[in-house]
């Protein structure tokens, strides 16, 4: 049984905006990981050299010439080596930067690695 959530090929990715995509495939051959499952996404959506900016691997920068805006789309796993999922948002510049956004009493950094920020209250 195979579940492929996925656009049917760039333009659509960008017209769905952030979203998140998976594919459940437990077919002997499709065994990956975060790596290896990131390009076969590209692949199936037919992403070509001209949309990707920036490739790191599990993380890939998409611009399309119809829109005006880049998406980022970061591959991980959902449990196992067949079971693959994609979040794609908004890319910001600064969202790769290390920049820190707070949010209450926790904090991230956009790239993933979260801390506790410390609140100093001054009254």
């Amino acid at each position: 049984m195979a579940t492929y959530e996925i656009p049917n090929n760039v333009k659509e990715l960008f017209e769905q905006g952030e979203n998140s995509y998976r594919i459940i495939d437990y077919a002997p051959d499709m065994s990956m990981d975060n790596k290896q499952s990131m390009g076969y996404f590209l692949d199936c959506i037919g992403a070509k050299q001209d949309n990707i900016e920036e490739d790191e691997g599990t993380q890939v920068v998409l611009m399309h010439p119809d829109f005006g805006m880049k998406y980022v789309v970061d591959s991980g796993g959902l449990g196992d080596f067949f079971s693959h999922g994609f979040d794609v948002s908004l890319y910001l510049k600064h969202r790769r930067s290390s920049l820190l956004i707070t949010d209450g009493y926790k904090s991230r950094f956009f790239n993933g690695f979260y801390t506790v920020l410390c609140t100093v209250f001054n009254h």
